[in-house]
């Protein structure tokens, strides 16, 4: 099958699958149905859904231009996807949707047979041709300034290029990835040193400016090791710390890869949900191939149980107190990971305090899952004090902070299968209850008669 024969499919398949496709959702004037922030693999994959449930004034906003949306081609630089080449998601069980199909249509069986792992920059083509085909609504260079909760949803303000706009919804879904959830991490003394020589993993970096120079890597997870090895490549010479003995090398994920804990562990107790936090919320191990694309290398040395103290800019370098002494560097990067805190986000700033946290509910003090969103069984936020802040039942989080109420869900590739779907649910759900005065004097009115007889 051919690419060209192979989208054919998909159009017959969505149009097999119609059914029901009344458009049901009462207009509101100047409203959106559902605004969804983030036009990354989750943004799309959502919006999706929510159209073959016929809900179908819905946009997306993405900050970034069209094709650059998520991680893949900014600060993703691992090699292969982490997951297995099998893994469904976006398609929403629609099987001419799938990766496999996609990848099989533009090269052969045989050549997906002897794929390892997915390569990054396919995926990312995977997911433009996903956006093309289920026809997803989305306005790229949107970014999101506020959102200002109201009596009936949310007004969303964000930044074009044109100038500011806005948009009313009913309903708004919060799909930004990792960093959506909170705030990448530094080390407060990051904060002296001039960007021109230092970087946080989740930042652009120009590598090829690295050739030939002395950078120095801080982290342990495979971000550090995904950048120590982009530096490598470019040129430079690399030196890696982290305090860890050894970095972690047990991957909780893929232990969870089966349906029970995909698919319910948003319903267990809260009592369970904690420890099963320990594992979820572990720090993820770099991947072999991470680890391989340093582990050899001539230009490469690995400095364990060595931490940074501090550092400051000095004649043009990066001057740096390890443990084991001062050592000098043209470019430091920053593989530091990011914290989960829903209350730091700047769009948040209006009702950011109203937000029940896992540490509102339990004694976690200093524990990671602190300040995790607590999330109702909807993805939805939860409010700190009953009625402090109504709409907030109508935001919901799909970002990794959901990770602790709902499992692996909005940053997780491995999750979408049962995550998005039952978010469209829970969607889905709301506007019928909402509703249901409505339909009910809706039905009163109905009378197309099927059936007629000769009197």
């Amino acid at each position: 099958m051919t690419l060209f024969e192979l989208e054919d499919r998909v159009k017959k398949d969505l149009e097999l699958l119609r059914y029901p496709a009344r458009d049901w959702i009462p207009e509101t004037p100047d409203t959106l149905d559902v605004l969804i922030i983030g036009g990354g693999q989750a943004g799309l994959t959502i919006a999706f859904g929510l159209l073959r449930e016929r809900v179908n004034r819905i946009l997306v906003l993405d900050e970034h231009p069209e094709g650059q949306e998520g991680v893949w081609e900014n600060f993703a630089r691992m090699r292969t996807l982490r997951t297995p080449k099998h893994l469904t998601g976006p398609d929403l069980g629609i099987p001419s949707l799938t990766f496999q199909a996609y990848f099989e249509a533009r090269f052969s069986e045989e050549e997906y047979r002897n794929m390892g792992k997915i390569p990054r920059p396919l995926w990312m083509e995977y997911l433009r041709w996903f956006r093309h085909m289920t026809g997803v609504p989305v306005e790229n260079q949107s970014k999101v300034q506020k959102i200002i909760p109201l009596d009936q949803g949310f007004e969303v303000v964000y930044r074009t290029p044109e100038g500011i706009q806005s948009h009313r919804a009913r309903r708004v879904v919060w799909a930004t990835g990792m960093g959506g959830a909170g705030l990448w991490k530094n080390p407060e003394y990051a904060a002296a040193l001039p960007r021109t020589h230092c970087a946080h993993t989740c930042e652009e970096i120009d590598f090829e400016h690295l050739a030939g120079k002395r950078v120095g890597v801080l982290g342990a997870g495979a971000s550090a090791f995904d950048n120590a090895g982009s530096a490598l490549e470019a040129g430079a010479k690399v030196d890696l710390y982290m305090r860890q003995k050894a970095f972690p090398n047990v991957n909780y994920y893929r232990f969870f890869e089966f349906t029970g804990f995909l698919k319910h562990t948003a319903d267990l107790p809260d009592e369970q949900k904690l420890q099963w936090l320990k594992f979820l919320l572990a720090p993820q191990p770099p991947t072999e191939d991470n680890v391989s694309r340093t582990r050899n290398h001539p230009a490469f040395t690995l400095h364990p149980s060595c931490n940074w103290k501090s550092a400051r800019f000095e004649e043009g370098q990066v001057v740096v107190d390890t443990d084991l002494g001062e050592e000098r560097f043209d470019f430091v990067i920053f593989g530091t990971g990011f914290q989960v805190n829903p209350r730091v986000r700047p769009e948040f700033k209006l009702f950011r305090e109203f937000i029940l946290t896992w540490g509102d509910r339990y004694p976690l003090q200093g524990d990671v899952a602190e300040f995790y969103p607590y999330l109702g069984p909807d993805y939805a936020f939860q409010e700190t004090q009953p009625g402090c802040c109504p709409p907030l039942k109508h935001l919901y989080d799909f970002t990794f902070g959901a990770t602790a109420s709902m499992g692996l869900s909005g940053a997780s590739i491995s999750s979408m299968k049962y995550a998005v779907p039952r978010l469209i649910d829970s969607i889905t759900r709301s506007f019928y209850l909402e509703d249901a005065e409505h339909f009910l004097n809706r039905v009163k009115l109905y009378a197309d008669e099927e059936v007629t007889w000769p009197v």
